[in-house]
């Protein structure tokens, strides 16, 4: 509702700054009054008070307007009124200054709760921003593009956190930046249709985390710092099931995790810590069946495990670095081997 009240507080600024100059009489050349001779009277009694320069100019005015409600006019020597104050029907006060132009450049006054409302206007007398506090007295500032949309809106929640709003030219929010109610600073994003797909948060541990979601506004990446301050990237599918992660252990080795669609692990590449690296496979079951590395002095070997987890099979090099190929039975015994 408050992307409205722009177009109308402009309205209602140049009406009023128009009908205030009629109403109060307008401006005049006027020859200067002589100065009465006597004594200085304690009081002065009028309906208008004008202030003119050397040439019978009015440059200020002081009086009642038609409609009985007191007011300010301030001319510029070119004639332009450059500023208005007074008050309205319902006695609510109200400041305009306008430019060189005549053109209405900013209103302060207090609306018809008591609230105050500070609002500024370009060169061809659209507003751009304005700055006041709502019914429940919080303060709030809203910034206006050229077509007079709502293009920001910074103020506070209800519980005193503050908050920043992006809206793009259709009046969609298209991103946030505020605390969270820990007190932690969030940035959300959102798409065209005013879907979140995106947010930077810091925990209230202080442990930063990037989530990117889909159309569907499932979190299907996430970049997050532990509690050991280690990283880790998790990535997940449409049905928001944990597909893969990639991250440093506690010794900041590096591993790669993957999931299958039921979130159960099949498989693994990390280094070891010795820094070797290794790779694992594992059935649906989550039996290992294959495990290739590199062993202690550099040489490669590949391990291939049966349904229940027994090795059957190894390829790798001999203590005398020539490379073996070995077969076993179910009971861990080598039925043929090759070098």
């Amino acid at each position: 509702m408050k992307k409205y009240l722009f177009g109308l507080a402009q309205a209602v600024v140049c009406g009023a700054v128009m009908g205030a100059v009629l109403l109060f009489g307008g401006r005049w050349s006027q020859p200067a009054p002589a100065m009465a001779a006597g004594g200085v009277p304690e009081v002065i009694q009028a309906k208008k008070f004008q202030v003119v320069d050397d040439n019978g100019e009015v440059l200020a005015q002081l009086g009642l307007s038609a409609d009985g409600t007191p007011g300010i006019i301030l001319w510029d020597t070119a004639g332009e009124v450059r500023s208005l104050y007074n008050l309205d029907k319902d006695g609510n006060p109200a400041l305009y200054l306008s430019d060189a132009a005549g053109k209405m450049r900013s209103v302060y006054n207090l609306d018809e709760d008591g609230a105050p409302k500070l609002g500024m206007y370009d060169a061809e007398g659209k507003g751009r921003s304005m700055y006041y506090l709502d019914k429940d007295g919080r303060p709030a500032l809203e910034m206006c593009d050229a077509a007079g949309k709502v293009r920001s809106l910074y103020g506070l929640y209800k519980d005193g956190r503050p908050g920043l709003n992006m809206l793009d030219a259709a009046g969609e929010v298209r991103s946030l930046y505020s605390l969270n109610k820990d007190g932690a600073p969030a940035l959300w994003m959102a798409d065209a249709a005013g879907k979140e797909r995106g947010s930077l948060q810091v925990d209230k541990d202080g442990d930063p985390a990037l989530f990117l979601s889909d159309a569907a506004e499932k979190t299907r990446v996430s970049l997050q710092v532990g509690k050991d301050g280690n990283p880790a990237l998790f990535l997940s599918d449409a049905a928001g099931e944990l597909r893969s992660t990639y991250s440093l252990n506690k010794d900041g080795a590096p591993k790669l995790w993957m999931a299958d669609a039921a979130g159960k692990g099949r498989s693994m590449y990390y280094l070891d810590k010795d820094g070797a690296p290794a790779l694992c496979m594992l059935d649906a079951a989550g039996e290992l069946r294959s495990l290739y590395y590199l062993d202690e002095n550099g040489n490669p070997a590949l391990y291939l495990n049966d349904a229940a987890g027994k090795t059957r099979g190894v390829l790798g090099t001999d203590t005398d670095g020539k490379y073996t190929l070995m077969f076993a039975d179910t009971t861990g015994k080598i039925v043929w081997r090759a070098r």
